[in-house]
């Protein structure tokens, strides 16, 4: 069965997505390539630096990670069903790409978290991150996707209706 509705395939493509990213970052914590992953960051969005690595914090972290990926998935998706779902995979590798340089390039530098890392590492882990993220969202929502979602037309606009239903006026 093929997931129709593209904020529903989103979803679950940023979850999915997510997941593995969250696996890269925390594998990378390990092997001292990076400071923070996505999570104390996303906190640091909503509450003080000093908060986020408690556990609460970290809750508010998980759950704001979420919420990104979720929206960068259906991005993800609308991506997909305006290109087509052809190199899927190349697609989705460049939109994370994309999304990195808007999270920690743009926001990040306006302020959009007051938690930042120091360790140019860090930033390259994060990029090969959201590079698995983008290019992971969107071989899922290509999978799991009904062929229907990536046929090629603009998703936003409307189709034309009859202004009238039913048969036409006689006599």
């Amino acid at each position: 069965m093929r997931i129709r509705d593209r904020i529903v395939l989103g979803a679950v493509a940023g979850l999915a997505a997510n997941a593995v990213k969250l696996l890269t970052s925390k594998t990378a914590m390990r092997l001292d390539w990076a400071e923070l992953h996505g999570p104390l960051r996303a906190a640091g969005m909503l509450i003080p630096p000093h908060k986020v690595t408690q556990p609460k914090g970290l809750a508010v972290g998980y759950l704001a990670d979420s919420i990104i990926a979720i929206v960068l998935g259906v991005l993800t998706v609308y991506m997909l069903s305006v290109t087509g779902k052809d190199r899927a995979v190349l697609k989705g590798a460049i939109s994370g790409q994309v999304f990195w340089t808007a999270l920690y390039g743009v926001l990040g530098t306006f302020g959009a978290t007051n938690v930042r890392p120091e360790l140019p590492e860090t930033y390259l882990t994060a990029f090969v991150d959201h590079t698995l993220f983008g290019a992971v969202a969107a071989a899922v929502a290509s999978k799991l996707g009904h062929p229907d979602l990536f046929d090629g037309t603009t998703p936003l606009v409307p189709r034309r209706l009859p202004l009238v239903s039913g048969p036409g006026p006689r006599g």
